[in-house]
């Protein structure tokens, strides 16, 4: 979902003096007051406008995927520390070959995507007991460290449904005024030195010095700099997958090696297509020097000029599609008639 026809992303937007009041957004109504409460403490009408494609685009998946009425969608979480959303059935819920949703979301620079799948059992952080009540289980099965997963490969490696987990990420390469000036060499270097704490060494090496393909019509520092967003959605896209986030200490053992970097975006006619996946064959995945890319499903595609999606998934069994990989969504053509009740995703 793309927000900046509503409001537009500049280097010169000023925030609202009334803490997000000024106007009201649309479909703000079909939330739960909760989410509303949310979306209106962002200061930035850019920001409120992403919150909001964020919870409507949650509940456009779970509505069109369980069949479900608008009003009756109601998202759990998992305990904290994690907190990660997800949809589980209601009482009383058919058996229709899954019991539950899984999904994740990634926002920037006005652009909004989301990416979700059925799931055969509740989270494997979370259990369901005969009150439908969440327990947690022990920090054991939950521990998220890369290490830990290693040392159970089982959860891996037999597809248990307890292992379905999802990570996306959308980095933009040029979003004024938040990404500096990358014009020289050592504008570069200070840029990902700043980030000393996230990558590796060999990270930190590569995205400076490592040679690069051919341009796409980039100069090499262009490309340089879009390679750095790679890792970093890459990145992102991982610790999300497995619920942590950028304080995790064990960040720097987790490293990416030969990070192919999505060609730009083509403009047809007078929209843009997303680029096919780039080739992630070659794309390792190390902790602690030890390769775990056979434990997930990695993709790396471009939209526009700048911006570039990462996904990650664990446990999760893509089909063949006759479409596009991606659906753009409308805030209004596509949303509106399934929020206020008037579409016919339920006959």
């Amino acid at each position: 979902m793309d927000i900046r026809p509503y409001a537009p992303i500049s280097a010169t937007q000023r925030p609202h003096s009334n803490g997000g009041q000024g106007d009201q957004l649309p479909l703000m109504h079909t939330l739960p007051q909760d989410v509303q409460d949310q979306i209106s403490r962002y200061v930035r009408k850019s920001d409120r406008y992403m919150s909001l494609a964020s919870a409507v685009l949650k509940r456009l998946f779970i509505h069109r995927t369980a069949k479900i009425a608008w009003s009756d969608i109601q998202i759990s979480k998992t305990p904290k520390p994690h907190s990660r959303p997800y949809w589980r059935p209601p009482k009383g819920w058919s058996a229709k070959g899954y019991q539950g949703l899984e999904f994740n979301v990634s926002h920037q620079a006005g652009l909004v995507v989301l990416v979700g799948c059925k799931t055969p059992s509740p989270p494997r952080d979370a259990v369901i007991n005969d009150q439908s009540e969440i327990n947690v289980r022990t920090p054991a099965v939950i521990n998220p460290d890369p290490n830990a997963v290693l040392e159970a490969e089982s959860e891996i490696d037999h597809d248990e449904p307890e292992a379905v987990r999802i990570g996306v990420d959308v980095a933009c390469t040029k979003e004024p005024p938040r990404t500096p000036d990358l014009s020289t060499q050592a504008k570069l270097e200070e840029w990902v030195d700043v980030f000393g704490e996230m990558f590796s060494m060999r990270e930190q090496y590569d995205m400076k010095h490592a040679a690069i393909p051919e341009p796409d019509g980039t100069n090499e520092l262009e490309q340089k700099a879009r390679r750095f967003y790679t890792y970093w959605a890459l990145k992102e896209a991982y610790i999300k997958m497995v619920g942590e986030g950028l304080l995790a200490p064990w960040l720097r053992e987790l490293e990416f090696r030969d990070v192919p970097v999505p060609d730009r975006g083509i403009r047809k006619d007078d929209s843009w297509t997303l680029m096919p996946t780039a080739d992630t064959q070659q794309l390792k995945v190390l902790f602690k020097n030890r390769n775990i890319s056979h434990t997930m499903q990695t993709t790396l595609e471009a939209f526009e000029e700048n911006f570039l999606v990462a996904t990650m998934t664990r446990g999760v069994k893509e089909q063949a599609a006759d479409g596009p990989r991606w659906e753009r969504i409308n805030m209004f053509d596509d949303v509106e008639l399934c929020a206020t009740g008037g579409c016919h995703c339920l006959d």
